[in-house]
């Protein structure tokens, strides 16, 4: 019998890059410069000309991640790629001498799980850090078997991607891989910092091609899906300039960073209450089980989780469920996406408080009485958010 998850995969190399723009040679180094065609090795040149503005085209597996991966990322020349991030959390080459990321000037380094700042990241405001899409596609007119890259961090491209895979998907009932399709280059007029300018966005045309060919396409796909290869550690030339990838990091040390570890307390606590035995129903049992309520527990405003009516009293709450009543309140002050205006109110109601990535029991209770006695209208408790802004 063939070996499970490995005898059924095809594994296609990549044939080289399809480019979204050229690089330009300035004083001091290189820099990318957008054009309005796509810029095509020879052998695709063959097939659709010198400038082509549309390619056929056809994606060779069903899984999303593997032919269009989408994260923030941040590139070095010496180390590749030092930052993978989703907006929430990232994969970081950290600098063991300084806590920065890793750079040119790095001997040692490791890797570390850390919430990631997204466009709000200073690595991101600097444009060391860009969201990028790697397109992987296969073009069926054109000679050698393998698939071809497209790298973008053009907004409208990446919407424009996934909405054709979602829309294939919903039409075919999930098989969207092997299906031809026409993908063009269309320029859009955008505001930038420096006025209007023409972009070039990738968009799929859906008019030439008729319901009945997606119908018939899905009847051949085969059962095994192919894989591009994709080489992380190489910056699109296209998109980061020689003189960012040279760039020393500018970032203060990353220590605001949660690594994906449960800490040593949460550990004993968590297990502590995975070997207490179940409650039999009877009153000196739940007595038993119910630690002290929170003084400030038995008030609660509209919108913030209240005691189960099974209860015979008040429950104490979590440190989680503390830190999403927290998140509550600062969601009604309008502090949601402004992290130093909730560390400075955090600071005004306890003077002694460490620090979100420090936060402790403690802090977290003071924080909490505050909270309830200052929020009004609670609107729903914002969990996730709340324990990736006060990591435990």
């Amino acid at each position: 019998m063939p070996i499970d998850e490995l005898s059924d995969i095809i594994r296609l190399p990549r044939k080289g890059k399809i480019r979204l723009g050229i690089k330009v040679e300035g004083e001091h180094s290189t820099y990318p410069q957008k054009v309005d065609y796509l810029v095509c090795p020879p052998e695709v040149q063959e097939v659709y000309g010198p400038k082509p503005t549309k390619l056929d085209i056809i994606f060779p597996s069903f899984d999303l991640e593997v032919i269009a991966p989408q994260y923030y990322r941040c590139y070095r020349r010496t180390y590749g790629l030092v930052c993978k991030g989703d907006g929430k959390t990232c994969r970081t080459k950290i600098d063991l001498a300084t806590g920065t990321l890793a750079d040119r000037n790095t001997k040692e380094w490791e890797y570390k799980e850390m919430k990631c700042g997204g466009e709000d990241c200073p690595e991101y405001e600097q444009k060391n850090c860009r969201r990028v899409m790697n397109l992987q596609v296969i073009l069926p007119y054109v000679k050698g078997l393998g698939v071809w890259q497209i790298d973008t961090s053009n907004r409208n491209s990446i919407i424009n991607v996934n909405s054709i895979i979602s829309f294939l998907k919903a039409a075919t009932g999930g098989r969207f891989a092997m299906i031809p399709l026409s993908m063009l280059l269309v320029k859009e007029e955008r505001q930038t910092p420096t006025g209007k300018q023409l972009i070039g966005s990738l968009h799929f045309d859906k008019e030439d091609i008729r319901m009945i060919d997606f119908l018939q396409a899905t009847r051949a796909i085969p059962k095994v899906l192919i894989e591009g290869e994709i080489n992380e550690d190489e910056a699109p030339d296209d998109l980061f300039p020689g003189e960012i990838l040279d760039k020393p990091t500018a970032m203060v040390p990353r220590n605001q960073g949660v690594e994906k570890q449960e800490p040593k307390a949460q550990q004993a606590k968590t297990n502590g209450a995975a070997q207490q035995p179940k409650s039999n129903g009877s009153p000196q049992a739940q007595k038993a089980e119910e630690p002290t309520p929170s003084p400030v527990s038995t008030n609660k405003p509209r919108g913030m989780s209240s005691p189960s009516p099974d209860s015979a009293s008040p429950q104490k709450l979590t440190t989680g469920q503390k830190k999403a009543q927290i998140w509550g309140h600062l969601y009604n002050l309008g502090l949601k996406s402004n992290r130093s205006a909730v560390e400075t109110w955090a600071r005004a109601e306890v003077p002694e408080f460490t620090g979100m990535e420090k936060c402790t029991t403690a802090e977290i209770d003071k924080l909490h009485a505050k909270a309830m006695l200052e929020s009004q209208a609670g609107k729903g408790e914002k969990k996730q958010e709340a324990e990736s802004l006060f990591p435990s």
